[in-house]
């Protein structure tokens, strides 16, 4: 306390210009409107700026929890889809009072955010923020909007990783859209927007720009689900099937957030197959 008392009494001429200091400038900005005007101006810019920044972040924080409310909102709306139903209507009887009394669900949705993604390896994987405890299956199939992901093949508790389309282990059933010729999708582990596709006979009547959608052969994906466009096609002398590449509908290099489906028959027909 002693030292203290003696700083201020060594320092009391510094002090007292400052107390006159802040006194001329209380007077000036009281007395003089462009004074006040301006200093008013400058604090006002900078606790704007200050709030703008501020609603900015908070913004940004609100922003994944309404992403992931969509996301279960279009969930919903895939799983009542008539491609994620399957019939149970007979002969005899028919129902015409509801669009859904004639199905029963067989695929369902759920959505999920994408934590991280490699897309430049030989074989790639993605990470997604839903495991054991929101439901999640081994070997369900994971989408976007538009194309194919990837199929979920190990689950924590609270993530689940995703072996990609673009892994060279990883075989798809794919079909021609408009003529329903099947192949396998696969991924020759070169340009991450390119895919191919083997096994189409090569009396086929391709073009490019067709359309290349999921077969439903397997238990993992629905049918009609788009992949890609075919880019490139070619028959090599004494081969039997094309040898074609599709431009992906999906940019995999950029894929933020993803469907899940969840095929409810798998157990059953893995079990009789």
């Amino acid at each position: 306390m002693q030292q203290l008392i003696l700083f201020l009494i060594k320092r009391k001429y510094f002090f007292l210009l400052l107390l006159l200091q802040i006194v001329a400038l209380i007077l000036t900005i009281q007395n003089q409107d462009y004074h006040r005007s301006q200093i008013v101006g400058s604090t006002g810019n900078f606790i704007g700026d200050t709030y703008k920044n501020i609603n900015k972040f908070d913004s940004y924080l609100k922003l994944k929890d309404e992403n992931e409310l969509l996301l279960d909102e279009n969930a919903k709306l895939h799983s009542l889809l008539e491609k994620s139903m399957y019939s149970i209507s007979t002969n005899f009887t028919t129902y015409s009072d509801s669009i859904n009394k004639g199905f029963r669900q067989k695929y369902q949705y759920s959505g999920a955010l994408v934590i991280n993604n490699s897309y430049r390896q030989r074989n790639n994987y993605l990470t997604i923020n839903k495991g054991k405890i929101n439901g999640v299956t081994e070997e369900s199939g994971v989408v976007t909007h538009n194309g194919i992901v990837g199929v979920v093949n190990n689950i924590g508790e609270n993530y689940s990783s995703v072996i990609s389309v673009l892994n060279k282990n990883l075989l798809i059933n794919a079909k021609l859209k408009k003529s329903s010729y099947f192949g396998s999708l696969k991924w020759d582990g070169r340009n991450h927007n390119i895919l191919q596709l083997t096994d189409i006979p090569k009396h086929a009547k391709i073009s490019i720009g067709d359309t290349i959608t999921t077969g439903g052969y397997s238990s993992i994906f629905p049918a009609e689900i788009p992949i890609g466009k075919i880019s490139y096609f070619e028959i090599k002398e004494g081969q039997n099937y094309y040898d074609i590449e599709l431009e992906t509908f999906i940019d995999y290099a950029n894929i933020k957030s993803v469907y899940i489906i969840k095929n409810l028959h798998k157990i059953e027909l893995d079990t009789i197959q």
